[in-house]
């Protein structure tokens, strides 16, 4: 069995819109086409919060210090027989939609929260994570 951990998270635009990851066509990624959380695998001896930081940069040149940063649970999903993904799911807040410049992996998904996520093609962590995160932001409202 293998086990392999991770970071991700989907980002609260000031304007009430949520961004989350369009993942590229690619043939080395588990889900490619799929609709993600922003992020990766924790690199040896990395945090789940250390690594979202990494990889906010790698990925959108964000700097995770410039954002409101809410831990808002941990999914674990089984993409395959013998191996089991966990990942550490992060709901970031107030960032002003300009300061997405540029886009190093995948593309970036703008939806409402009134998007009905029964009908796009996403990741389980990614689902259970939009799902978490609009029941606390539309608390919010």
């Amino acid at each position: 069995m293998t086990y392999t951990y991770g970071a991700g998270a989907i980002l609260h635009f000031t304007n009430n819109l949520i961004g989350v990851q369009l993942k590229d066509n690619l043939n080395f990624l588990a889900q490619p086409w799929k609709i993600a959380t922003f992020g990766g695998g924790l690199e040896a001896g990395e945090t789940p919060l250390q690594c979202l930081e990494r990889e906010l940069m790698e990925e959108l040149e964000l700097d995770l210090n410039n954002y409101e940063c809410q831990q808002i649970g941990v999914f674990t999903s089984h993409l395959h027989a013998q191996s089991t993904d966990t990942n550490n799911v992060y709901l970031i807040s107030n960032i002003d939609i300009s300061d997405i410049r540029n886009i190093h992996e995948g593309n970036l998904l703008i939806i409402s929260l009134n998007t009905n996520l029964d009908h796009l093609d996403i990741s389980v962590y990614a689902k259970e994570g939009l799902n978490k995160a609009f029941e606390i932001l539309k608390s919010k409202i």
